[in-house]
């Protein structure tokens, strides 16, 4: 396990009060005030380690702020790997080998996952904010199933023929609401597959289909029934 570095420092602490060590003078604080632990500990990238041999489980918690090109990596294999976001997490996640039935990434706050393409090695769980909308083009896989819960939202970059995407190699449970933007602030009318779960959501791959209605009465009526009775989507949403 990670020890946590408020425990680390209370320890230092006790050691120097133990050994009559005098603490050093901090400016405007008296020697008796009280400083309270930090709310926010770690504003980098965190990389997981595992010995030769090693065994057991790695518990990552994120309440404020976790930041970096990559936020969290490692490819501990065979361990029981929790990766729990309610706070803001920035970057990547490069999470590999890990027991995919034991291992689980939960975000209940706002991951905003950067450049690059993204790999969690374990179950997802998304009832906050996954937003991958950051004017890249990006991949999500998750090596489990995932899930979207009531009030979660799905942020993605959509245009010009490509698309972010989340691969998914066990079921995908969709609820929440999908926000897509245009990448060059123009959507081009075509087919992009946002999400593709090998499990299938509800058998089916969740595909979103752009049409171009010209700014015409006529052609937006044309682009409706096409999209209705051709396409055969579950979903119509457009400018009001």
């Amino acid at each position: 396990g990670l020890a946590d570095p408020r425990d680390v420092l209370d320890q230092q602490v006790a050691t120097r009060q133990q050994a009559g060590e005098r603490q050093p003078d901090l400016p405007g604080l008296a020697e008796d005030d009280v400083i309270e632990r930090p709310k926010c500990l770690i504003q980098t990238g965190i990389q997981v380690f595992q010995g030769v041999g090693a065994t057991g489980a790695v518990d990552i918690r994120n309440f404020g702020t976790l930041s970096g090109a990559v936020a969290v990596a490692g490819a501990p294999a065979g361990t029981a790997f929790t990766l729990t976001n309610s706070g803001t997490m920035t970057g990547r996640v490069n999470v590999t080998g890990s027991s995919v039935a034991a291992s689980q990434l939960t975000n209940s706050g706002v991951w905003n996952l950067g450049t690059g393409d993204s790999t969690f090695s374990g179950n997802m769980a998304n009832s906050g904010t996954l937003n991958m909308a950051d004017g890249a083009i990006n991949t999500l896989t998750v090596a489990g199933n995932l899930t979207f819960g009531t009030g979660s939202v799905f942020r993605v970059d959509v245009g010009n023929g490509v698309n972010d995407r989340v691969n998914v190699t066990g079921t995908a449970t969709l609820n929440g609401s999908l926000l897509a933007f245009a990448t060059g602030s123009v959507f081009t009318a075509g087919t992009y597959t946002l999400l593709n779960a090998a499990g299938g959501i509800n058998g089916n791959k969740i595909v979103l289909v752009i049409e171009d209605e010209q700014g015409k009465k006529e052609e937006a009526i044309n682009v409706f029934k096409k999209l209705i009775f051709k396409d055969n989507v579950l979903m119509v949403f457009g400018p009001t």
